[in-house]
C-alpha cells in the first residue's frame, strides 16, 4: 500500500512510498481504508521539528473494511473516523500518555496512509450528511474548538464570542458560537475573510476588527461587546489561537469573570502578561488540546442536530 513519509525535518521533505499493508487484526482492531486526509497547523510543525521518518496526519476518514472476531463497535462498511489521541477515550488524559499517543507523530503513525489497523475504541462514526472530506476536516480542529468552547468555557445562548481569525479551530468556534444562540466578533487582518465571517455569522453577527489595521484591538472589541445592563462590557468567551504578545489584547477584551480559552502559538510560545488584569477581571484560563472520544461523540451529535458542515475551502491532492 502507499503511505506518505515525512522522511527529514521539513515538510519539504514528504515523499510517497509503498509497505506492506496491515497484518492480521487482532480480536478488537478494525482495518480502515482511509479515504481523505485534512492537513491542520500542527501537521506542519510535526514536520518541522521532524528527529526520524514517520507517517503524517491526525485527521482523516474511511472505511471499515475489515474487523477483529470481537469486534462491536461498528460494521464493516461503517463510516469512521480516528480520533486524535487515541489514549484519550474519556475524562481527563494521562498527561504523557496522550501526547504520545496523538497521531501523526514518529511515537504514532499518522492517516496519510492507504490502510490503518485500530483498536475499535479509537474511532467514531461519521454521520450519513457529511461527506468524507467534510468528515476528515474534524478530529483535531472541531474537536479543539468543541473542547475549548463547550466543554471548558461552558458557553451558553445569549453570550458573545470572540472569533480570531478564519483558520480551521476559528471558523468552526464560529459555527459552534452561532449555533449555541451567541453574538461573534471576528478579528482578521484580511477585509475579504472578514466578509465570509460576516456572511457566515448571519444575524449573530456584532463586528470586525481588521487587526492588521488596528494592532491594539483588546479595548475595541471590549466596547463593541455591550452589556445590555451597562455594567459588564467585554466578550464572554475567546478562544486564542495566535498566542505570543497578543494574549494582552484577548486579555483586554474580556468582561469580568470571563473565560479564555489557549488553542494556538501562531505568534509565539511566549509572553509578557499582565497579570493583574486576570485576577482584577476573575477570568477563567483554559489551556486546550483537542479532546476525548467522549467528546468528539457528543460534538457530532449536536453538529447533526444542527446540521452543520464543516467549511471545506480547498481539495488539492489524489493521488
Amino acid at each position: 500500500m502507499r503511505i506518505a513519509v515525512v522522511e527529514s525535518k521539513g515538510i519539504e521533505n514528504i515523499a510517497l512510498r509503498h509497505a506492506a499493508p496491515p497484518g492480521p487484526l487482532t480480536p478488537h482492531q478494525v482495518l480502515v481504508q482511509i479515504s481523505v486526509a485534512s492537513l491542520v497547523w500542527r501537521d506542519l510543525a510535526e514536520a518541522n521539528h521532524a528527529s526520524k521518518p514517520y507517517i503524517p496526519g491526525s485527521d482523516g476518514c474511511g472505511r471499515v473494511i475489515g474487523l477483529g472476531s470481537g469486534v462491536t463497535r461498528v460494521a464493516v462498511g461503517d463510516r469512521v473516523c480516528p480520533i486524535f489521541a487515541p489514549s484519550w477515550l474519556d475524562g481527563e488524559p494521562d498527561p504523557a500518555g496522550y501526547v504520545r499517543s496523538a497521531l501523526g507523530q514518529p511515537s504514532s503513525p499518522g492517516v496519510l496512509q492507504e490502510q490503518m489497523a485500530m483498536s475499535e475504541e479509537v474511532v467514531v462514526k461519521v454521520p450519513e450528511y457529511l461527506t468524507d472530506a467534510e468528515a476528515a476536516c474534524l478530529p483535531c480542529a472541531a474537536v479543539t474548538a468543541w473542547r475549548a468552547l463547550v466543554v471548558e468555557c461552558g458557553v451558553q445562548p445569549g453570550e458573545t464570542v470572540l472569533v480570531q481569525g478564519t483558520g480551521g479551530v476559528s471558523l468552526f468556534v464560529l459555527q459552534l458560537a452561532v449555533a449555541h444562540g451567541c453574538k461573534v466578533i471576528v478579528t482578521e487582518i484580511f477585509d475579504d475573510k472578514l466578509a465570509i465571517a460576516q456572511k457566515l455569522a448571519g444575524s449573530a453577527w456584532i463586528g470586525g476588527i481588521n487587526c492588521r489595521e488596528t494592532p491594539a484591538w483588546g479595548k475595541l472589541a471590549k466596547k463593541m461587546a455591550v452589556d445590555p445592563a451597562g455594567l459588564n462590557h467585554g466578550v464572554h468567551h475567546l478562544v486564542d489561537v495566535v498566542g505570543g504578545s497578543g494574549v494582552n489584547e484577548s486579555i483586554k477584551a474580556m468582561r469580568n469573570t470571563g473565560s479564555l480559552a489557549f488553542v494556538g502559538v501562531l505568534a509565539g510560545l511566549e509572553a509578557k502578561v499582565n497579570l493583574f488584569r486576570i485576577f482584577q477581571g476573575r477570568l477563567h484560563m483554559h489551556g486546550i488540546s483537542a479532546g476525548s472520544r467522549r467528546d468528539f461523540e457528543q460534538m457530532l451529535e449536536f453538529l447533526e442536530h444542527h446540521q452543520i458542515r464543516p467549511i471545506v475551502d480547498l481539495s488539492l491532492i489524489h493521488i
